[in-house]
């Protein structure tokens, strides 16, 4: 009996080991495509069939890379039961869904690609030229545009991107500019409709400041949009959930740009900008100096066309007849319709020694001129100052002792008062009344001079937080409602109000900030969210809604940055002593 169970376990092992080897044997991968011909501003749908189970991360795409983009890879496993005369079946097939998008025009070829040691065959596709022109059989088009094709290292480049797709165009996406070797900061993003050639469009613009950071050839990659036309919901109106639509895409021309290195600058620092000033103002009025009673002057370079980090410090004067005490500088950074504004404020506390004149000297900024490739200055003019000697003040200033009416003798004559005993007599409770009441004086004084100090660094100790507790509710209420365009307000904001000492302007500025890795990474997402297309809304402003993944994740590095924003203390502005031993 033993033996007749152990014979028909070995039996069963060997049919199943045989099924195994059947099904292994049975696997097969195979592609196919839905065209073979397609025009350079459309996409193909690839799908590739495994007749086995595999990872989803089994097919490697890296070869497929060289002439297609990948706009999107779909792996399904499906499993399929059948009872045939009695016979049990079991089918397991994965199915990866790929969207490809051309890369150039001619003969490409979609590689044959491997997974457990089954080939699939490769495939031809023919990609032929469109027209450039905005007609009806162009649903969609992409132009790209720089201001200059030659410039110099650390000169500003202005990058245009522009987005035109017809009204029946939905889900609109599409990847963020990204250039190594550069310094990118988005300026400006728009959206509006144009009529051209009797048709309707919807348009997206993006305006950049590029700024190269190193000599040679600098190539702007070509941008790549893709959308759904034709798909319609049961109104009329575009449904971006309904995928039956013809997937299109775009693509933009590369932008080559010839950077070249600075030219001689003779010892001075390279400092190319479009148009620089300089603005000088005091914090005080100077016609009342007076010496060892500090001023404050506030000096801000403006350039247009660099950011202010590359702005040069200027010379700290020097003077036997004042002492400077010179501030932290302030840089900050705008966006405006010619690039970036950069601006660097320099505040110098000067302390008059000497009564009489006070000379400060002129102040040079030599700078590159983008517009004409020439070196020009921009100068401050010197100041001369009138000094007034210090303030004497004689509120305590002892008596003088001529003035003492001083007592005469006393005569011998019982009974009688001289003239010069009364005088003393009456004088004698008129100095400590007078002292009684400077006292006085004196203690009022402080006290309201403490309360107004206590009063003011309760307002500057609790305004800061109280705005940032405002801008905090407002990225919160953002995430809440999934709003990109106010997320990404409210998130400058609050970096404004919870880093008053750093110039945080845009996403990028706070992402340096934070020296955060991850945030960067977010912060990246959002911005790159804003057109990318999954809003669902088929409004043909893509970007609304926020993505729920996105913005849990903003939301959690947002509040570990404000958890040590809380426990780091803050950066505080320390001059040298205006008296030093």
């Amino acid at each position: 009996m033993l033996l007749r169970k152990t014979l028909w376990l070995k039996v069963f092992a060997f049919l199943s080991l045989l099924n195994l080897s059947a099904s292994v044997i049975s696997a097969e991968l195979t592609s196919s495509v839905d065209r073979n011909s397609i025009s350079i501003n459309e996409t193909l749908t690839l799908t590739m069939r495994y007749d086995d189970r595999a990872g989803g991360d089994a097919l490697d795409l890296e070869a497929l890379r060289q002439d297609f983009d990948v706009l999107s890879v779909r792996p399904q496993t499906s499993n399929s039961v059948s009872i045939v005369n009695g016979n049990y079946n079991q089918q397991t097939e994965t199915t990866w869904t790929i969207t490809l998008a051309p890369r150039r025009e001619g003969t490409l070829i979609i590689p044959s690609f491997n997974v457990d040691g089954n080939v699939s065959d490769a495939i031809a596709i023919e990609v032929s030229q469109s027209s450039t022109g905005a007609t009806q059989e162009t649903p969609m088009l992409v132009n790209m545009e720089t201001d200059i094709s030659q410039a110099y290292v650390g000169q500003q480049v202005l990058v245009t991107v522009e987005l035109m797709a017809q009204e029946n165009v939905s889900n609109l996406s599409g990847g963020q500019l990204n250039i190594p070797n550069a310094y990118l900061e988005l300026l400006d993003q728009q959206s509006f409709r144009r009529v051209e050639n009797g048709i309707a469009w919807q348009v997206i613009e993006w305006k950049y400041a590029l700024i190269p950071e190193q000599s040679g050839t600098l190539e702007v990659p070509p941008q790549l949009f893709s959308g759904i036309i034709g798909a319609t919901s049961n109104f009329g109106f575009p449904d971006p959930f309904n995928q039956r639509g013809r997937r299109i895409s775009a693509r933009s021309n590369s932008q080559p740009i010839e950077v070249l290195a600075p030219p001689e600058t003779n010892g001075l620092p390279w400092f190319p900008a479009k148009n620089v000033q300089i603005n000088s103002s005091w914090s005080g009025d100077t016609s009342q100096i007076r010496v060892g009673e500090p001023l404050t002057r506030n000096i801000e370079i403006i350039a247009t066309g660099q950011r202010a980090s590359a702005i040069p410090p200027l010379n700290q004067p020097d003077s036997l007849t004042f002492k400077s005490y010179a501030d932290q500088p302030r840089l900050q950074d705008r966006a405006s319709a010619s690039g970036i504004i950069g601006t660097r404020g320099e505040y110098t506390a000067i302390v008059p020694s000497a009564a009489g004149e006070l000379q400060l000297p002129e102040q040079r900024i030599a700078w590159w001129n983008t517009e004409s490739e020439t070196w020009e200055e921009t100068i401050l003019p010197a100041q001369t100052l009138r000094v007034l000697p210090a303030q004497q003040d004689s509120s305590f200033a002892p008596p003088n002792p001529d003035t003492i009416i001083q007592p005469e003798a006393e005569p011998e004559t019982a009974g009688t008062i001289s003239t010069g005993s009364a005088s003393a007599s009456s004088s004698s409770w008129y100095w400590p009344v007078i002292t009684l009441i400077l006292a006085l004086v004196v203690i009022l004084q402080s006290w309201l001079l403490l309360t107004r100090s206590n009063r003011s660094s309760k307002v500057a100790n609790d305004q800061p937080d109280s705005n940032e507790a405002q801008c905090w509710k407002m990225v919160k209420r953002s995430i809440r409602a999934k709003n990109a365009p106010a997320l990404r307000k409210a998130i400058i904001r609050w970096g404004q109000a919870c880093f008053p000492e750093s110039s945080i302007t845009t996403l990028n500025s706070l992402a340096r900030r934070s020296n955060d890795p991850q945030l960067k990474e977010l912060l990246a997402k959002l911005d790159a969210a804003l057109y990318a297309g999954n809003d669902g809304s088929g409004s043909g402003q893509p970007g609304d809604q926020l993505d729920e993944q996105l913005g849990d994740e903003l939301g959690s590095a947002l509040e570990a940055l404000k958890k040590q924003s809380a426990t780091t203390p803050g950066v505080e502005s320390k001059l040298n002593p205006l008296y030093p031993n």
